[in-house]
Formats: C-alpha cells, structure tokens, sequence
C-alpha cells in the first residue's frame, strides 16, 4: 500500500475519507492515507497527477525530522495549495519536468536520492497535520483505530486487526488506548457495536429489527450475552427499547 499525494490539473474530483466529503479541483490537493476506507469519483473531464509515496520512506523522512512514526498523521480533507504546499507543489512540478528530460535515466543516484529526500521532507511540511495538542491528546493509531472499527462492526474484527489497519503492535495500541481513552481498544469496539445496535432497535420498530437479529448484526453470537452488555451500558433491557420505539415510532430516538 502507497500514500497517494494526488493533484487536480483538471475538472472536479470527489473524494470520501473517514467522514471527510471533499471536492477536489485545481489549488488544492489530496493525501489518500492506505489505512483508509475511501471513495474516490471522477468526473469525465477530470484530469490529475498522483504520486505514490511508500510508507517506509515516510517513515525514514520522519526520523530525519527526529520525529516517529506515530506522527504519521495526514488531514482526510482537501488541503489548499498555499504556505507549505504552495512549495511541495513547485518542488513537483520541478521533478516532473525533470523526468521529461531524456538524461534523466541516467542521474547519478546520489542525486536522485537528493531530490527524492526533498520532496519527502516538502511533503511532510506541507501534508502532515498541525494540531500538536489534539495530536498528543488522541494518537494517530487510536483515530486510525477507531475509524476501522465504525467501518467493520458488522464483521468479525479482532483486536489483532485493529492494529494491523492502525500500523502499531497490539501491545501499542492498548497502551494508546488506555492513555488517550482509557479503555482497551475491546472494550471500544464493544461500545461502539452497542450503540450502532442502539441506533437500530431505536428505529421504526419493525420487525426486521428485532434483538435477535440486530444481535446477529453486530457479531453478539449470544443473545443473552448482548442483552447483559446492553443493559450494563444503557440501564434498560433491547427489548425495553425496541418495544419504546414500537410504541412512539417518530420520537424513539432520543
């Protein structure tokens, strides 16, 4: 998997990260972070230049910077091509050049490194983000993890798959967890089926979603089990909920 640094030339993209929805076009650009689910649309006439960048060699101009890999840590929107951008997109447009020229195959490798070393450098200036304090407050790995979980709670995930998608040992992401949240990433994705489950028994109370499958929806093999976890977390039996919603189907959601 490659980070894809990708610049409008031409017409209108649209592009889904996360819960980011960005329009791009020219003066701006894009990041399309590998451990992300996206979406990405294209009009007939659009036109762009993506980059593909190893996560490796991220990491490597990371460590120059004296910084680690948790700080790896790209905005899933669209970024304006101004300040530090305005120069990472000067440097391209250079390198692009550049590779036109027929005696670029033979550049000496210590120059190409140069030049491949200084773009990585200008895209980290431009492309990572800004906020230190929300950075420190809730890691990367934990944001990362957290949106793979929203993305999967109808499937069978584990912990082990969490921080796979999230870059980090198991061991790191609980000791994330337990800093910025804490909690176990476990207990997190627990949580978070549990109030998707909530989300739908709250609904129009029709019999498709009745605890049994809304249970079976969330990965609860055990109905009894989800019960007890439901009523630990929200005072109230599922079925307590759903019959609430039967009964005031447009103001069961609180």
């Amino acid at each position: 998997p490659l980070f894809l640094l990708m610049i409008p030339l031409e017409g209108e993209a649209e592009i889904v990260q996360g819960a980011h929805h960005s329009k791009l076009a020219r003066g701006n650009f894009v990041v399309i972070d590998p451990r992300e689910v996206f979406e990405l649309n294209l009009n007939a006439a659009q036109r762009h230049l993506t980059v593909g960048i190893p996560p490796d060699a991220l990491k490597r101009a990371l460590a120059l910077r004296g910084e680690d890999s948790g700080r790896m840590a790209f905005s899933l929107g669209a970024l304006k091509i101004d300040g530090p951008g305005e120069t990472l997109m000067r440097f391209t447009d250079f390198l692009c050049a550049e590779l036109d020229r027929p005696q670029m195959g033979a550049l000496a490798p210590q120059v190409a490194t140069t030049l491949e070393d200084s773009f990585l450098q200008l895209f980290l200036a431009g492309a990572l983000e800004e906020n230190e304090t929300e950075l420190h407050a809730m890691p990367r790995s934990v944001r990362v993890a957290q949106r793979f979980m929203l993305a999967h709670l109808k499937q069978p995930i584990s912990v082990s798959d969490v921080a796979a998608a999230a870059d980090v040992s198991e061991r790191t992401l609980r000791a994330h967890f337990a800093s910025a949240c804490g909690t176990r990433p476990g207990n997190r994705l627990l949580q978070l089926r549990l109030e998707q489950a909530r989300h739908d028994l709250m609904g129009d109370g029709s019999a498709t979603n009745s605890v049994t499958e809304v249970a079976l929806r969330y990965c609860f093999g055990n109905v009894g089990r989800f019960a007890r976890h439901y009523r630990d977390s929200f005072g109230e039996n599922p079925s307590h909920t759903l019959a609430r919603a039967a009964l005031h189907p447009t103001t069961g959601q609180d």
